[in-house]
Formats: structure tokens, sequence, C-alpha cells
């Protein structure tokens, strides 16, 4: 008898694992199913992320208060709500309303819950322009590609690069005459913020958000940072 009921267990487990499916009932029935290819938890690289944007990385616990100088320097943030599903029985829905109630959901949630973020979700950059995402795979390309070209930024970079650079390849002495980051990103940044950069476009310099870099980068294989003919 309780070898039936653990077998059975353990069959109802998979089943949940490889498709949630939520219904709710009423005149317009709505039905949300996610893959288990959607599944996370607290200390996945997606909501590293997120917790980032909100100007939390690397810490433990947080509140809004924390990071209020970071926050309003941010290149990158959500429009909410966001809803998030947890993996029970009942796939409870938890709707976040602020960067403070994400914060507060994050840090509630034990190591092992498992949970899902129901998209399409939508970013703004400074501009409040909005870049919408539709799942994890863009939401993560997006977030690594916005916050690195916020985090390399040269420090005497005012963005403008009429003013800033002649039109040569070289300084004095002898070295590029660039906006590119150390690492080899070529960041060219068109705004004065540092808040937005030039991608070479179907052989055209555009000057687009640092939301918008990743679905360049990734959906035209023509395009790549920085202007056409650098």
């Amino acid at each position: 008898m309780e070898q039936k009921k653990t077998i059975k267990n353990i069959i109802k487990a998979i089943l949940l694992l490889s498709v949630v499916t939520l219904t709710f009932c009423g005149k317009g029935e709505e039905v949300v199913t996610f893959s288990n290819e959607g599944l996370m938890t607290k200390n996945s690289e997606v909501i590293s992320l997120m917790m980032e944007v909100v100007g939390t990385s690397n810490q433990q616990s947080f509140t809004k208060s924390d990071f209020a100088t970071e926050q309003d320097d941010t290149c990158t943030d959500f429009r909410y709500p966001i809803t998030f599903y947890l993996n029970e029985e009942l796939a409870e829905a938890i709707v976040i309303n602020s960067d403070q109630e994400f914060i507060d959901f994050i840090n509630s949630l034990a190591d092992d819950q498992y949970f899902y973020i129901y998209f399409p979700i939508i970013l703004l950059d400074v501009d409040g322009e909005e870049t919408i995402i539709y799942n994890l795979e863009e939401l993560k390309g997006t977030l690594v590609y916005a916050l690195d070209a916020c985090d390399n930024v040269p420090q005497n970079d005012d963005g403008d690069d009429d003013d800033n650079d002649d039109g040569s390849d070289d300084n004095d002495d002898g070295s590029d005459d660039d906006d590119s980051d150390n690492d080899g990103n070529n960041y060219r940044y068109c705004d004065k913020n540092g808040k937005k950069v030039y991608i070479c476009h179907k052989g055209n310099t555009i000057c687009v958000s640092v939301n918008a870099i990743w679905g360049h980068i990734n959906q035209h294989e023509e395009d790549y940072l920085g202007q056409c003919n650098d």
C-alpha cells in the first residue's frame, strides 16, 4: 500500500513539472500554460539580472531605500504589474506592482522554491520607450546587454560623439580614438547620458535604447554594435 502511494506521488510530481496549467473559471475562461523550460528559482541567472536592474546586485536582503541613488540613475526599468506563478498544486499567482514588491517577493522565497514569470513583460528606457519581452531568452539577453552597456560608459564620455570625436581613428599618442569599452564590446554612445548606443542596422547607423541592443544583434545577423563603416 505504501509503495503504491509513493509511486503515485512520483508520477504526480513528474506531471506537475512537465506542464503547469492554470484555469480561471467564469464567463471568459483563461488558460495559462507553462513548460518546465521556464521554471526558475530565486538564484537563477535571470532573477539576478532583474535584481540588478532594480539596484540590488550582490546583496542578500534589501529595501527600496537601500538603493535610491542607484535607481535614480538606472538605464532600464520594468513596467508593472508583473505576474509570477508559484509551482504548487494550485499554482498561486503573485502580482507585483513595484520594485519594492519584487524585492520582497524574491526575498521571501526559499532557495528551492520554483516559479514562473508570466510573459509578456515590458521594459522602459530612460525616455519611457517600451521594449516588449516575450520569453526568458529575450529577457536574459536584453538585460545582459542593457546592464553591460550602462556599466561601461566611459567616465569622461558625455555621450555626444560630435563634440568629442574629431572623426579620426587616432589620438595624438597613436591610439585608436573610439568610445568602446575595455572588454571589446564596441558601445558607442549617442546620447549625453550614455543610455543609448549606435547600431549599424542594414547598412544604416541608428541610435537605439540599450534595451534594443539584444533584439538587433540577435534577430538581424547583419547588424552590429557601433556606427556603420567604423
